[in-house]
């Protein structure tokens, strides 16, 4: 929580300080409710509502043309959110690796529920660099315009948004890709 406060107040810009604004002051009421927490669903509740803010507010720091309402995922909605699940997914993979090499199994969770054999604790230890790594690059890709619209892709058997390859790569779509 306090990497995403930190991430929304570094991208904050003077068109959309009162969003930013607004959500950091929740959630850093949020992080100062933390200590009362007695169980992990407690927790992992002060978690998600922070996270509704956040990226509510990411929502007001992206260009117009790729505005979205929140996170997404399964399907993702829109670009924003394909290109955040993919990035999560990158990430995801460096933290099982990263893990196994060290002897950890990454099924075990703290915060993650052990389930369907889900590498909980990496998804527990990504938690700390989704918004450092994977937010603030997708947020500085699309107000560079490297990730646009035009970088996501519907498909009739697949439901929700897919990066294109040209999204992927963070390079201007061509028709090849669609």
């Amino acid at each position: 929580m306090r990497k995403q406060i930190v991430v929304l107040q570094r991208m904050g810009r003077r068109d959309n300080a009162d969003a930013v604004t607004e959500a950091t002051h929740q959630m850093e009421s949020l992080v100062g409710m933390i200590a009362d927490c007695g169980t992990r669903d407690e927790l992992m509740g002060m978690e998600g509502a922070a996270a509704r803010q956040y990226f509510q507010a990411m929502g007001e720091i992206v260009p117009e043309g790729v505005r979205f309402e929140g996170r997404s995922g399964r399907p993702p909605a829109d670009v924003i959110n394909a290109a955040l699940s993919y990035g999560y997914a990158i990430l995801l993979g460096e933290a099982v690796s990263a893990l196994c090499a060290a002897g950890l199994d990454p099924a075990i969770g703290l915060l993650h529920a052990e389930e369907d054999r889900r590498p909980s604790l990496a998804l527990d230890l990504m938690e700390e660099f989704r918004p450092l790594i994977v937010d603030q690059v997708v947020v500085a890709a699309a107000r560079r315009n490297t990730l646009t619209g035009a970088h996501g892709r519907r498909e009739e058997a697949v439901p929700g948004v897919l990066l294109t390859k040209a999204g992927k790569e963070g390079s201007a779509p061509s028709s090849v890709d669609t």
